[in-house]
């Protein structure tokens, strides 16, 4: 799913800009992908969407919320089933559509590489690391995270298959990004 760093998709203070939303995508098996900050152009078809829908709503102003909602209805139909699209050879997207899988109720089971160590996010957001509280993230109370050494006293953190950060151990502190092996306590 590629989206922007916009909440809900992303949040700024989190491990890996995990939020509620990007944890049960990736728990149904949804990787969340994130286009650069201040580059609108990465996702230039949806932006294009963005400017079509604002000049619908230039065209089509109602007086009221019931109105407008039903305003933002007839756009929906029009752009999903009438308007044609220049990329889909001019015809509109529902002649494109095809259900990629049906989505499973509820998270599915998460399982890690035998060479990871999996640690379960307590209540208050943390890890027990060699006797000490790391925090991870809030957004990953109740999960089990796997973690992987990919250098001397650096450990990639992986919720599912995504990378959500790094475990500093000479700093015992988990961030977003790789630490050099220089790092000292201070």
């Amino acid at each position: 799913m590629i989206t922007d760093n916009g909440t809900p998709f992303c949040g700024a203070g989190s491990l890996g800009g995990l939020t509620q939303l990007s944890r049960w995508w990736i728990e149904v098996g949804i990787v969340p992908i994130r286009i650069k900050p201040g580059r609108p152009d990465q996702n230039g078809i949806h932006e294009r969407m963005h400017r079509t829908f604002k000049d619908w709503i230039r065209r089509n102003k109602r007086e009221n919320l019931r109105g407008q909602q039903r305003s933002f209805n007839a756009f929906r139909s029009e752009f999903n089933e009438v308007r044609p699209h220049q990329s889909l050879g001019q015809k509109p997207p529902s002649t494109a559509f095809r259900p990629y899988r049906p989505l499973r109720p509820g998270a599915r089971s998460i399982d890690y590489d035998s060479n990871m160590d999996v640690r379960r996010v307590n209540a208050n957001g943390e890890i027990k690391w060699k006797g000490q509280l790391i925090f991870l993230s809030e957004v990953l109370i109740g999960a089990d995270v796997g973690l992987l050494p990919i250098g001397e006293s650096v450990w990639s953190i992986s919720f599912s298959s995504v990378r959500i950060g790094y475990l500093d151990e000479l700093n015992r502190a988990a961030v977003n990004r790789r630490p050099s092996t220089t790092t000292t306590k201070e």
